[in-house]
């Protein structure tokens, strides 16, 4: 007869066990490290104002530009996904 107590004690904790973990939050989406990086504080100046320098130059704030707005997407869609995925919770 001593079984029936040890049976009702692991019922129960196999329910609170059970009902703990369908009250748990999934993990949040981290960010990739790569989409961590700041964009650079200031572009490269013109040197001599040139027309090849004005050429080189935008080419390399268009660059700096794309390579930081791909990251500030990125991150945006991450957003997005945590935000979607509390909603359905």
């Amino acid at each position: 007869m001593k079984l029936k107590p040890i049976a009702r004690s692991i019922a129960v904790s196999a329910c609170l066990l059970l009902g703990a973990c369908s009250s748990m939050q999934p993990p949040r989406a981290m960010p990739q490290a790569s989409l961590l990086v700041r964009c650079p504080p200031e572009l490269p100046p013109l040197t001599d104002g040139s027309a090849g320098d004005v050429l080189q130059t935008m080419t390399e704030w268009a660059a700096i530009y794309h390579a930081c707005r791909i990251r500030h997407d990125g991150l945006v869609g991450v957003a997005l996904l945590g935000i979607k995925r509390e909603s359905l919770n």
